[in-house]
């Protein structure tokens, strides 16, 4: 494989990983001798997040890498994980400046995003994995007012984060929590229309809420990936 191409395709990929994801080496035995297992792992929800992973994540990396993941589950934990393996990717992820497993506290930006205007990518593929669209009572009846938020621990990652919202203006706004997690909150709807907009939604999970709001006013929480498409598609609210 020939050096990967540094683009908007491969931003919105790392804001998976950053988001979501790990690059990692491996000792196991095979036949009584130590091999080094390469592998770059993706994990989501097995239900919320199995669409975005056929047809989003899995065309991204085949477009990047020439290589299809592999998909697998994990039933007790009910989780989907996307799979590459082999040490030329994991070079090459290492190469463009992405943090060997464990990235906590450690994890930052690769420099050419920032330099080169893929900022609104990157914060796409990490909002897809690693964030969440909510939306609050604020005193009234129905959930009406939406939130985006994203939890990010102590790291360089997540200073480059907020000066890219804020270089953006999306004026974030930040909630200490315990273990030295920043909750970074992106207010109101004219905000969510913006970041619409400007930055996107890839991932079903997120972008079926979105619609739902729009569509109906206000967002019914708990609702499932399965019946926010029920409910779209029939233009029929479910019963609160």
């Amino acid at each position: 494989m020939s050096k990967i191409k540094e683009d908007s395709t491969l931003a919105e990929f790392i804001g998976i990983l950053l988001g979501d994801g790990s690059i990692g080496r491996y000792e196991s035995k095979v036949a009584g001798q130590t091999k080094t297992q390469y592998r770059v792992k993706v994990t989501g929800d097995a239900t919320e997040d199995l669409d975005y992973f056929k047809t989003v994540v899995t065309p991204l990396t085949k477009n990047i890498f020439g290589k299809e993941p592999k998909l697998r589950f994990k039933k007790e934990e009910r989780t989907a994980e996307l799979l590459l393996f082999g040490p030329i990717i994991f070079d090459s992820l290492i190469e463009i400046g992405l943090i060997e497993s464990p990235k906590k506290g450690r994890a930052k930006v690769p420099h050419f995003i920032t330099d080169d205007g893929f900022q609104r990518d990157l914060l796409r593929g990490f909002f897809d994995t690693d964030g969440s669209l909510v939306f609050d009572r604020q005193h009234k009846e129905r959930h009406y007012y939406p939130r985006l938020e994203m939890k990010i621990g102590a790291s360089p990652m997540r200073g480059q984060i907020l000066e890219m919202l804020r270089n953006l203006d999306f004026g974030p706004r930040i909630c200490q929590q315990d273990g030295g997690i920043w909750r970074v909150q992106i207010n109101g709807k004219a905000k969510l229309e913006r970041w619409s907009e400007e930055i996107g939604f890839n991932n079903p999970k997120h972008l079926t809420k979105r619609l739902f709001w729009q569509e109906f006013g206000y967002y019914l929480p708990g609702l499932t990936l399965q019946e926010r498409y029920k409910c779209l598609r029939g233009n029929r609210v479910a019963h609160s």
